[in-house]
């Protein structure tokens, strides 16, 4: 008997192979596989079930038969496949653990299709998920009202009443509708990249994905993680000029009006420093200016006896920590503001409260100094100041903030130069003639050379 089959997931000639050779190991069976049709010819002595099969397959990779005539629309390429989690891993194991972040990926070794990582775990009777707010376990849908640790120390074990975990002491949480129903909107939409369009051109997005494809038109912050968020770049828009005639400039390729050559592309100008950058780095040396001078005067006390009182010292670093505040991290202030007011607490909740706390603490002691108890004061009953703190915290994460912009920086000049290699002309074909064109006349039809 012999029966032709659609082979699924078969990429290369490896894959080729390793079917071949199992598929003619199977006892009364001999198999031809065709790697171009992606198709095995089957001849057996007696009728084969199609699942027996599939079986065997499944042993040496993420390979599948189908019966042409009776196709399973279920089944999902592995380059289609997308992982919950974002991570993706060669079914063959190539690189041992290795993992990988970007789906429809190829192993570098043996070139087959990246696949979630979740198959991997699905395979392993020993394997438990780590549960997480954005992975909450299955059974908290049929759980509303009871209560779960937030560490998840006995998995998916819930509680019947409000206490503290056994195991970490934590305060138990309750399990609510729109706890599950946020976890699965976080699951659909954090880690899926919008698709870009031109009208995003120019605007700015979390590059965490947090909102989806939500964008803004300035930086003002992610309001849910507190990062900075990255700008869309713009396709240039290409300008033609004459090479005899320069001030002949236009939008599109055609012929100087003057002399009638072919007007050529103006080469494009280097945007420069990306705005982002170059207002974080311009606050990163403000700050560092004002910082400086406060940490020699907290600090170098232990050393160095100013010609000043405590109280001298202490407004001097006051007026020298206004620019740092108010200025170079107020930005940082006003995210974690926000953080607090939709309470989707990041690590801005702790910089502002860590700075407020410490910037509020030196005022009161500098204007009420009779306030300060003696156990706290210094050795020579100086007064606590901690503006240094202020300067030193928030001069740090802005230099991180920095960091940051500059790998982002990065992958925006990337984006920006593929973006460029995309043709901005064609050369039609119109009535045995041909003519330069911009891409965006070009319609469903024409003829192109």
């Amino acid at each position: 008997m012999e029966h032709q089959y659609k082979i699924l997931g078969m990429t290369c000639s490896g894959c080729q192979k390793k079917i071949t050779e199992k598929l003619n190991s199977l006892k009364g069976i001999k198999a031809d596989i065709n790697l171009e049709e992606n198709t095995a010819t089957i001849i057996s002595d007696k009728e084969i079930e199609l699942d027996v099969l599939n079986k065997a397959l499944e042993e040496i990779g993420n390979y599948k038969l189908e019966d042409p005539a009776n196709t399973n629309k279920t089944f999902i390429k592995p380059q289609d496949r997308i992982s919950p989690s974002s991570v993706y891993y060669c079914p063959m194991e190539c690189e041992g653990e290795k993992v990988y972040f970007q789906q429809g990926k190829r192993c570098p070794v043996c070139n087959m299709y990246l696949v979630p990582i979740e198959e991997k775990q699905a395979k392993d009777p020993n394997f438990k998920p780590a549960y997480s707010s954005v992975n909450l376990p299955e059974n908290f849908k049929d759980n509303f009202g009871k209560y779960y640790c937030p560490m998840f120390c006995e998995g998916d074990k819930v509680y019947p009443e409000r206490r503290d975990c056994p195991v970490c002491n934590m305060h138990l949480e309750e399990i609510t509708e729109d706890l599950v129903k946020n976890q699965e909107t976080h699951s659909h939409h954090h880690h899926e990249a919008p698709k870009v369009t031109d009208e995003m051109a120019g605007k700015y997005y979390c590059p965490m994905f947090c909102e989806g494809d939500k964008v803004y038109d300035s930086n003002v912050g992610c309001p849910v993680c507190g990062m900075d968020l990255v700008k869309y770049p713009k396709k240039k828009k290409a300008k033609y000029t004459c090479p005899m005639h320069p001030e002949i400039i236009r939008d599109e390729p055609g012929d100087c009006p003057i002399c009638g050559m072919d007007l050529v592309r103006i080469p494009e100008k280097d945007e420069g420093e990306d705005e982002t950058y170059r207002i974080l780095k311009r606050k990163l040396i403000i700050s560092l200016i004002f910082t400086v001078p406060v940490f020699i005067l907290s600090m170098g006390g232990m050393l160095i006896n100013f010609p000043f009182s405590n109280q001298i010292q202490g407004i001097i670093e006051l007026a020298l920590t206004l620019p740092v505040l108010f200025y170079s991290g107020w930005f940082l202030m006003k995210r974690g503001w926000v953080s607090f007011k939709t309470w989707n607490l990041n690590m801005f909740s702790l910089i502002a409260l860590g700075v407020v706390a410490a910037f509020v603490f030196s005022i009161a002691a500098l204007a009420f100094p009779e306030m300060i108890p003696h156990e706290i004061r210094g050795h020579n009953h100086e007064i606590p100041l901690y503006f240094e703190a202020v300067c030193v915290i928030l001069t740090l994460v802005i230099l991180g903030q920095l960091m940051e912009a500059a790998a982002h920086k990065k992958t925006g000049n990337a984006i920006r130069e593929l973006m460029n290699l995309s043709p901005d002309e064609a050369h039609l074909i119109i009535n045995g003639e041909e003519k330069k064109v911009l891409l965006s006349q070009v319609k469903i039809g024409d003829f192109l050379r």
